[in-house]
């Protein structure tokens, strides 16, 4: 429904249902890039405008895709740090330092895959974020790429969130999903410095492949033996 190349721009109180593939998709390149090319436009580590109030359900995969990364710092493209290749991929510390963005208020409900997928997060911060009946997971983090954000007891990436297995308005066709596969409240990165605070999960006792919380994204399911 939402194809955004850019963050820095205002989502507010939007409803993204019945796509193919994603309700709302993030997907910045390195730079800018086709006719708007711009070596001085860097988007995967621009600064997000505003994401706040919206809604994404019965979409054929996820619900919020954030891929390949997204790593908002304080100057964008003096930031990036040249490979072996000589390609500017990594934010360079030493240069420009990680900016903490909020997601707030996001529902995802009854999506196929997953309510909200992050490949590469830098310092996102997800507020009060409700997720229920969604086949693989509620939330799932890849990697976390700017661990050294998190400094103080008070850094999250998901606070204050209601995250459902499977609630009393379960479509059959999603229910049947679910008791097929595995299926988890949030799925855990790959790397160290994923934190989750105040968060409630709720019916996560359908069977014993059901889990409320999953370590390392795409290494095995959600179950637990």
């Amino acid at each position: 429904s939402f194809w955004i190349t850019n963050p820095d721009n205002q989502f507010i109180g939007n409803h993204a249902a019945g796509s193919d593939r994603y309700g709302f998709w993030f997907n910045m390149p390195i730079t800018a890039n086709g006719p708007s090319y711009d070596p001085n436009v860097c988007p995967q580590y621009e600064q997000l405008g505003e994401f706040t109030g919206n809604v994404a359900h019965s979409n054929g995969r996820y619900g919020l895709r954030i891929f390949e990364k997204f790593i908002p710092v304080t100057n964008p493209c003096a930031a990036l740090a040249e490979n072996a290749s000589g390609r500017r991929e990594q934010p360079n510390p030493a240069v420009s330092a990680p900016i903490v963005t909020h997601f707030r208020d996001f529902l995802a409900y009854k999506n196929l895959f997953t309510g909200i997928i992050l490949e590469e997060a830098g310092a996102l911060k997800f507020h009060n974020i409700r997720t229920a009946d969604n086949v693989i997971a509620g939330m799932e983090i890849s990697m976390t790429a700017a661990g050294p954000w998190l400094t103080s007891s008070d850094d999250y990436h998901l606070q204050d969130a209601l995250i459902v297995g499977a609630s009393e308005n379960i479509d059959d066709e999603i229910l049947h999903a679910e008791m097929s596969g595995d299926t988890c409240g949030v799925k855990g990165s790959r790397n160290e410095k994923m934190r989750v605070k105040d968060t409630l999960f709720v019916n996560f006792d359908y069977n014993s492949i059901f889990a409320a919380i999953s370590t390392c994204s795409h290494c095995e399911g959600c179950g637990t033996d």
